[in-house]
C-alpha cells in the first residue's frame, strides 16, 4: 500500500504520521509544501519568487507594533486561500504523483491543500484522499461560521476528502452544521499523536523541592506572533519564585530574571525518541497559556504545545480557559485552571503527578484502522 503525505516538514505532526503510516508496512513518500525545507518531494520550486522568512519576522512586527495583527491575519490568509501552484509546480507535482502512483494520499493541516487537491481529483481521481484538519481556522478571526469571508470555498475544499479526521467532537460537529461535511459516516475524532506512551517506560517522579519548576512548551518567538506573547505570566510566575522554563528563541534574552530560564530546542527526532517527554517528566506543573485566543481554534483545536506534554505524568495548568475539548476525554492530559500565582502553587502541592490512562494507545489504534478500512 502507498500513501503520499501532503504536509511541511517544518511540524512535528509530519514525522509522526510517517512513523506511523511505516509502522503498518505502508510506502510513504512526502510531498513537501514548505519551500525552506527540503526533503523528498519539494514541489514548491520557485524559491526566488518566495519572500523570505526574516522579511515575514520584520513585517509581522510592525503589524503588531501598530496593532493591525488581525488585519495581517487577514491578508495572508487570503493570499494563501486564493494561492495556486505556477504551472512549473503543477508540471513536476503531476510527474511525481504519477510515478509513485500512491492509493491513498494524506493531507496535514486545514485549508493549506486546495490547489492540490484540485489536482488529484483531475489526474488520479480513484485516490483515497484523507485529510486531517487539525487546526481551523488558521489565522482568520471569526466566531461563528457564517462569518467566516472564505466560507464558501473552504466548504467545497472540505467536501472534496474521502475520508476526515478531527481532533474534537465540537470541530466535527460545526463542520457538520455548516455543510462542510454532508456526514459523519466516513470521519473520526482523534487528535493527534506526538508521543508513544509504553506502560513500561520510566517517568521521572517530580520531587517537592522549596521552590516549583514550571515549563512552558509553546513558541516563545513572542514579537512574531500577538497570541502567543505571555511573557506578562512568566515574569509574574517567576517573580512569585517559580523556576519557568522556556524554549529560548531571540525574544528570551529580553525576559531578564534569575528564574527564567532557557532550555534549547529539541529536535524532531529528540521529540519522537522520547527526549522531549522523559525531560518534561522532571518537573511539577507544565504551563499551557495564550496570550488572546480565537474561541472557535481556541476550544476544538488541539494544540502542539499542549500535546508535546502528554504521556509526561506531569500536570498541566493555564492560566486562561480550559478548552472545551477536554471534556471529549481523548487526550491523557490533567489541565487545570488557575487565577492567581497562590492558587497555582496550591494546585502543584496537592497534586505532583498524574496517572496514565492510555489514551495515546486508544487513538492510534482507531486511527490506524480507520486509515486502512
Amino acid at each position: 500500500m502507498k500513501i503520499a503525505i501532503f504536509s511541511s516538514s517544518n511540524t512535528i505532526f509530519t514525522y509522526c504520521y510517517i512513523k506511523l503510516f511505516e509502522s503498518i508496512g505502508y510506502e510513504v513518500k512526502l510531498f513537501n509544501n514548505n519551500d525552506e525545507y527540503h526533503c523528498n518531494i519539494n514541489y514548491c520550486v520557485n524559491y526566488k519568487k518566495k519572500v523570505n522568512s526574516n522579511f515575514k519576522r520584520n513585517i509581522k512586527k510592525i503589524f503588531k507594533i501598530f496593532h493591525l495583527t488581525r488585519l495581517l491575519n487577514y491578508l495572508v490568509d487570503k493570499k494563501e486561500k486564493n494561492n495556486s501552484l505556477s504551472s512549473e509546480e503543477l508540471n513536476l507535482l503531476s510527474e511525481e504523483l504519477i510515478k509513485f502512483n500512491p492509493d491513498k494520499c494524506f493531507f496535514f493541516w486545514s485549508t493549506l491543500f486546495k490547489s492540490e487537491i484540485n489536482l488529484i481529483s483531475k489526474i488520479l481521481p480513484q485516490v483515497e484522499n484523507i485529510i486531517s484538519v487539525n487546526t481551523y481556522p488558521i489565522r482568520s478571526d471569526f466566531e461563528t461560521f457564517t462569518k467566516n469571508k472564505f466560507f464558501e470555498s473552504d466548504k467545497e475544499y472540505f467536501l472534496k476528502f474521502n475520508k476526515i479526521i478531527f481532533p474534537s467532537y465540537k470541530m466535527q460537529s460545526l463542520f457538520l452544521e455548516a455543510g462542510y461535511v454532508r456526514n459523519t459516516s466516513h470521519a473520526i475524532v482523534c487528535p493527534e499523536i506526538i508521543n508513544d506512551f509504553d506502560e513500561k517506560t520510566k517517568i521521572k517522579n517530580s520531587k517537592e523541592n522549596d521552590f516549583y519548576n514550571i515549563i512552558f512548551l509553546g513558541n516563545t518567538n513572542f514579537s512574531e506572533r500577538k497570541i502567543d506573547d505571555i511573557s506578562n505570566i512568566i515574569k509574574k510566575l517567576a517573580s512569585a519564585g517559580f523556576k519557568v522554563y522556556i524554549q529560548e528563541s531571540q525574544d528570551t534574552k529580553k525576559l531578564c530574571l534569575d528564574n527564567v530560564n532557557v532550555f534549547n530546542p529539541f529536535s524532531f527526532k529528540e521529540i519522537l525518541n522520547g527526549d522531549l517527554l522523559s525531560y518534561i517528566s522532571s518537573f511539577d506543573a507544565v504551563l499551557y497559556s495564550y496570550s488572546t485566543v480565537n474561541e472557535i481554534r481556541y476550544n476544538n483545536s488541539v494544540t502542539t504545545r499542549l500535546l508535546l506534554s502528554e504521556g509526561s505524568g506531569v500536570p498541566v495548568y493555564t492560566n486562561n480557559k480550559i478548552p472545551e475539548l477536554i471534556k471529549d476525554e481523548l487526550i491523557d492530559v490533567d489541565i487545570s485552571e488557575f487565577n492567581s500565582v497562590n492558587e497555582l502553587k496550591s494546585m502543584i502541592d496537592k497534586k505532583r503527578n498524574v496517572i496514565h490512562k492510555n489514551r495515546i494507545n486508544k487513538r492510534k489504534s482507531i486511527l490506524i484502522d480507520f486509515i486502512r478500512n
